[in-house]
């Protein structure tokens, strides 16, 4: 199985590629702050803090997505920091799985 890794090269994203490197080697990564153009043949999709949406082209095959604040209430950029000028009481993290 061809995996596709999408990160925003921070620590936290590094490392969740590590942990997922452990258990498979056939991982195409994109870990950067960028936009990709043209996406690579792959069977499963993550996204881990990709600061980009998805195309909807590429929402035929199987994604998982960890986004790290509730949806819908935030999405989007600075997610934190709009959680606490809200004085949200909560705040948590959403994980999309399309298949």
């Amino acid at each position: 199985m061809k995996i596709l890794f999408l990160g925003n090269n921070s620590k936290e994203s590094r490392r969740a590629l590590k942990i997922l490197q452990r258990h498979s080697n056939n991982i195409y990564c994109i870990d950067r702050c960028e936009k990709i153009k043209e996406f690579p043949e792959y069977d499963l999709g993550i996204g881990f803090l990709y600061t980009y949406r998805i195309p909807k082209e590429q929402l035929n095959k199987t994604w998982v997505n960890f986004h790290p604040a509730v949806l819908p209430n935030y999405g989007g950029r600075n997610l934190a920091y709009h959680a606490i000028m809200n004085q949200a009481k909560v705040f948590g993290g959403t994980i999309h799985y399309r298949m």
